[in-house]
């Protein structure tokens, strides 16, 4: 069981994956992941990225913003 699953995130690389968190650090990156959450939020149309090197979530809209990872 995870605690918060991120779906349909898509990465900079343009790739489009579920992101499993569990006590605080990503514990899979996989399409379509199964498995429970106790929070679950869809990403769809929306980039996540990665920031000094650590892993933090920052959904924006494509056409305002750019993403460095």
């Amino acid at each position: 069981m995870f605690d918060l699953i991120v779906r349909n995130a898509t990465l900079p690389d343009g790739r489009t994956l579920d992101i499993g968190i569990r006590d605080g650090r990503i514990a899979a990156l996989e399409r379509a992941l199964a498995g429970e959450a106790g929070r679950s939020i869809d990403a769809q149309g929306l980039l996540v990225c990665r920031r000094l090197s650590i892993f933090t979530f920052t959904w924006t809209r494509r056409s305002r913003w750019g993403c460095r990872g």
